[in-house]
């Protein structure tokens, strides 16, 4: 009797970005070897105000969806907040207060 291999489980990642780091993720994707991702645009409720105060950016954004493998989750979550720099900007929320 033939061995069954042991399918690698996999995890649905959502990743919501500003609609210009759409590009920088294909390209971050891509590299890493996960071949599959669908992309939307969409736009949020929210006022600029508050955007603004919480460092988020415009009403534009982007929504990708991908599936990555479950043992290279941390791995490839650390690299994609290195290369696309998703460390909250938090300069403009003294100027709203």
């Amino acid at each position: 009797m033939q061995e069954q291999k042991k399918r690698e489980a996999y995890r649905c990642l959502v990743i919501i970005t500003d609609s210009h780091i759409r590009e920088q993720l294909c390209e971050f994707l891509a590299d890493s070897h996960i071949p599959v991702y669908y992309q939307m645009h969409g736009i949020g409720t929210a006022s600029s105000e508050w955007l603004e105060l919480c460092g988020l950016g415009s009403i534009q954004k982007s929504i990708t969806l991908c599936f990555i493998p479950n043992g290279r989750k941390k791995i490839l979550l650390a690299e994609m907040n290195h290369a696309l720099s998703f460390s909250p900007q938090i300069s403009n929320a003294g100027q709203l207060i």
